[in-house]
């Protein structure tokens, strides 16, 4: 205590560890202001004496925080906001709002911090301080928000746009409290939803177009030099007597269109790889078309698997569909991959097994095992119960396959498939309780890519301006009503 008064007038919240003694270096090394370790302590004479001494509350340490900044990564949240009011009683609200808009090395002020950190109880002290209530009749008030640094309009590193690219679990909980809640839905119900689905319907009409641009493309007959199988083959573009050609060049056009304006659209990784692998696969199919290779209708095939699966990306959109996508995406990423690393490796280890002794047996005999590759498509078959081990009463079956056939089917039948679908059942008893809260964030970041790259003139801004509520002039406020229910 004698040592505080001493150290007063010469400012000590600068950088103040050397002047204390050995016993306390330790402990003060871990602020490196005094200001800021005693308003960590919870120490509020200290905290008063410093500030009115002179001490600057604006003073940041090698990572540019302040002692609000110090205050929002303390772990007695509690605590926390008490000293946090008390400094807001210490000076004007002119100094606290310049003080609160102070930004450390990463970009981040207080409040963007507690959001940063997903901190639910010291974002939802923030956002306290920033409500106003406006009127007041019974049980119904209606209160404003200040936007400034929560909504996106001329913010590239807003609150929003902090909370929907976090990848904390907590930091879902924060769409929850007003006014980011209100902002989100006043966003998606009056302009995402719309764009979104006059997206998706152009998608879909694209979609249905490319489709039949490729089964109606124009055939001819194989000729002499095809096999028994293939009769007909895909007509030369020098041949050009269907109409159905003229087709292509719309779906170039409309493929690159779509793609230009959803490329940047979308943070799911499964639906940026399907899109990116899709565009890769309609730009080889062209290509190829022009060679008149035979591979076109392979990659063909793939483009529009790969095209229509992306029509999972729209679902997200509605309430009835949004929630499963969730799951089938937790479970491709989760189980799924899991699975189909075990299972490669299972059966072409017993492929391998299965095709050394089948090498030596008549392979008209037992065509599903001829080769290789036959071996393993016909081994998966066989653990998914497609079909069963070829043979005839007749045809002896040396014992040895006999005992890799049980092997391989308790082993990969049995164990595998069933650990898979009880894997599957753990994911879903988990994800089922928070795949609402996930289909939300999705929604939110949707909405604000959205926003992002659609023009100004179509996305009107949320809120009130000051101006017009006789607030700050330059500053959007969002207006809440809340009824309180009472019981008597």
């Amino acid at each position: 205590s004698n040592l505080m008064p001493s150290q007063l007038p010469h400012k000590l919240s600068v950088s103040a560890g050397p002047d204390l003694n050995s016993n306390r270096r330790s402990v003060i090394q871990s602020r490196e202001y005094v200001l800021s370790f005693a308003a960590c302590v919870g120490n509020k004479q200290i905290v008063k004496m410093l500030v009115a001494h002179g001490a600057p509350l604006n003073a940041q340490d090698t990572l540019g925080n302040t002692v609000l900044h110090m205050l929002v990564l303390h772990t007695d949240k509690s605590m926390a906001c008490k000293m946090y009011n008390f400094i807001s009683s210490l000076i004007s609200k002119e100094n606290m709002e310049h003080l609160e808009n102070i930004t450390n090395s990463h970009g981040l002020n207080p409040m963007k911090l507690s959001a940063y950190e997903a901190d639910v109880e010291m974002f939802s002290h923030f956002m306290m301080k920033r409500r106003q209530v406006y009127w007041a009749f019974g049980p119904v008030s209606s209160s404003l928000y200040d936007l400034t640094g929560i909504d996106t309009w001329g913010d590239t590193f807003s609150v929003l746009d902090i909370i929907c690219s976090s990848k904390k679990k907590e930091a879902r909980k924060l769409l929850n409290i007003t006014p980011v809640r209100e902002v989100l839905h006043h966003k998606w119900t009056n302009h995402g939803f719309k764009f979104f689905m006059l997206w998706t319907t152009l998608y879909i009409l694209y979609l249905i177009m490319f489709t039949l641009c490729c089964v109606s493309r124009p055939l001819t007959p194989a000729g002499a030099g095809g096999d028994n199988i293939t009769i007909m083959v895909v007509k030369p573009l020098n041949v050009r007597t269907d109409p159905l050609l003229s087709l292509i060049p719309k779906a170039l056009n409309s493929l690159c269109f779509l793609f230009s304006f959803s490329h940047n659209l979308g943070n799911c990784f499964l639906i940026v790889i399907s899109r990116i692998v899709y565009g890769c696969l309609v730009l080889i199919t062209m290509i190829l078309r022009v060679l008149n290779h035979e591979w076109e209708t392979v990659i063909m095939a793939y483009a529009l698997i790969s095209a229509w699966c992306n029509v999972i990306y729209f679902a997200r959109g509605f309430k009835l569909l949004g929630p499963l996508c969730i799951m089938i995406q937790k479970m491709i990423f989760g189980d799924l991959m899991r699975f189909c690393y075990v299972l490669i490796i299972v059966i072409i280890g017993f492929g391998a097994g299965f095709n050394v002794h089948f090498q030596a047996l008549n392979p008209h005999i037992y065509s599903y095992f001829k080769d290789f590759p036959i071996t393993i498509f016909t081994l998966f078959q066989l653990m998914m119960g497609l079909t069963e081990l070829q043979g005839t009463p007749h045809i002896m079956i040396p014992d040895i396959i006999i005992v890799l056939y049980m092997v391989y089917m308790c082993f990969g039948f049995l164990l595998l498939l069933n650990l898979f679908i009880a894997l599957m059942g753990d994911t879903h008893f988990r994800v089922v309780s928070e795949r609402k809260s996930l289909w939300k964030a999705q929604i939110a970041s949707t909405t604000l890519l959205l926003e992002r790259r659609l023009p100004a003139w179509l996305w009107a801004r949320t809120g009130i301006p000051g101006d017009l509520l006789g607030l700050d002039a330059g500053k959007w406020y969002l207006r809440h009503l809340k009824e309180f229910h009472r019981i008597f």
